[in-house]
């Protein structure tokens, strides 16, 4: 009796559920979590880098990326969210059976409804809403990120102000604008040096060719000079030639008669008066007097072996004047020398402070660029905190329900009707060894 009526109860309640439960559907996603984000490197030359090393949702360990996300999908924010895109409430929307795969990074989710059309939509809408509580959450870190970088931002850039205005004003005082000039005087300075090298070595050939001259003709350049003052004045010339006259007729005239004579003495007086005419317009053309013997050794109207007197005694002089040039020229260019190596030492101390204030800005401008370049690279890599989330597989449309499951019933059912089948035939093993030991006690 007592197994009629259990097993009749059992496959009651199992007939009762499959035909008065509402049929429900379930549909199923995938996600995943791709296995790392690649590294971003930027280089600015001559200023800085900033660079992202590849990161992975897995590196650390301890803590599942996974989780967190079942608990987003699982929180009341997305389910209502999820629920209003639906217009559905949050009971009737229901909460979905989040399953995490181990050694894998695939998230499985459930989700049912009172047909397959239904189940599949509320997949997708918790999937949508998912995503946008997702995005929502990085906006706020990069945010909150941005108000931090912007204040090392404004740091930066004031730094970069100052340091390029100290620079400005100190090349504005200095006078120095870079490191060009420094290179620029010191070639000066040596091509200086080189010309007046070549001027030194060119004073010295003039000079020894004066001197080889001088010494052909027998007489300083000075002498060809009074030699060309004394040729170009006509009186003095016409002093000469009557000298020149008054020896030859005296001569003539000794030859003839003694020094007593009258004749002669007539001529030696008129000899006299054109030597004594003679010395004093070279008194008066050159500043001291010059014999007549001394005229005759610097007459440039002389021959001279090989070449011409008048030619070589232009020579002399010119060799004269382009050694006084060049003596002239070397001199300058040593005085250049000496205030151009002043103003290269004077520069190169400054040179010094100005590399500072420059290497001040480039320190400035790299950690600008830098602070920047690593904004820019942050706000770029928007999956830092919250990794990229990629669907695997959509929410397919269930063929058949997930509930009321025969299957499930039955096996039910069937376990249920062995308990009790176990249950009784313990009961009635009992039953029968106690009236074993009564019958027994009556016997004796």
């Amino acid at each position: 009796m007592f197994f009629v009526l259990g097993n009749s109860l059992i496959w009651g309640i199992a007939g009762l559920y499959l035909l008065l439960s509402p049929a429900r559907y379930t549909s199923k996603l995938s996600l995943i979590l791709p296995g790392s984000t690649p590294g971003v490197s930027v280089s600015l030359p001559n200023i800085g880098q900033a660079s992202t090393v590849p990161t992975s949702p897995f590196n650390n360990v301890q803590v599942d990326p996974r989780a967190n996300y079942k608990y987003i999908l699982m929180g009341n924010q997305v389910i209502d969210a999820a629920a209003k895109s639906q217009n559905l409430t949050s009971q009737s929307f229901g909460v979905p059976r989040i399953k995490l795969l181990d050694t894998t990074s695939i998230i499985e989710v459930e989700l049912s409804g009172n047909t397959p059309v239904e189940a599949q939509e509320k997949a997708w809408a918790l999937y949508n809403q998912f995503t946008q509580e997702l995005n929502t959450l990085r906006s706020k870190v990069i945010a909150q990120q941005d108000v931090g970088i912007q204040g090392l931002l404004k740091t930066a850039r004031t730094r970069l102000e100052i340091a390029q205005k100290n620079l400005s004003n100190y090349k504005s005082k200095s006078g120095l604008s870079s490191e060009d000039q420094l290179n620029s005087l010191s070639t000066n300075i040596e091509e200086l040096r080189r010309l007046r090298s070549e001027a030194i070595g060119e004073r010295q050939k003039a000079a020894n060719q004066q001197a080889q001259l001088s010494k052909t003709l027998g007489l300083s350049p000075q002498q060809a000079n009074f030699a060309y003052v004394l040729q170009a004045d006509q009186r003095f010339q016409d002093n000469l030639r009557d000298y020149s006259q008054s020896s030859a007729q005296l001569a003539v005239l000794l030859g003839k008669w003694g020094p007593n004579h009258p004749v002669v003495a007539t001529q030696m007086s008129k000899q006299k008066q054109a030597r004594q005419a003679l010395i004093q317009r070279s008194i008066a053309l050159l500043g001291f007097p010059i014999s007549p013997d001394q005229v005759a050794r610097i007459n440039i109207s002389q021959t001279a072996p090989g070449a011409g007197r008048e030619a070589l005694f232009t020579k002399l002089i010119t060799l004269q004047a382009e050694q006084q040039g060049l003596t002239a020229q070397a001199e300058g260019m040593s005085q250049q020398i000496l205030q151009l190596e002043q103003r290269l030492r004077l520069l190169a101390q400054k040179q010094a402070v100005l590399e500072s204030y420059q290497r001040e800005v480039q320190i400035a401008q790299a950690v600008f660029s830098s602070t920047l370049a690593q904004n820019d690279l942050g706000q770029s890599n928007i999956f830092a905190n919250y990794p990229q989330v990629q669907i695997l597989t959509p929410p397919i449309l269930p063929q058949e329900p997930s509930s009321p499951n025969p299957k499930l019933a039955l096996l039910g059912a069937v376990c249920s009707s062995l308990l009790l089948i176990a249950g009784l035939t313990l009961y009635w093993f009992k039953i029968k060894k106690n009236t074993t030991m009564t019958s027994a006690q009556a016997t004796q």
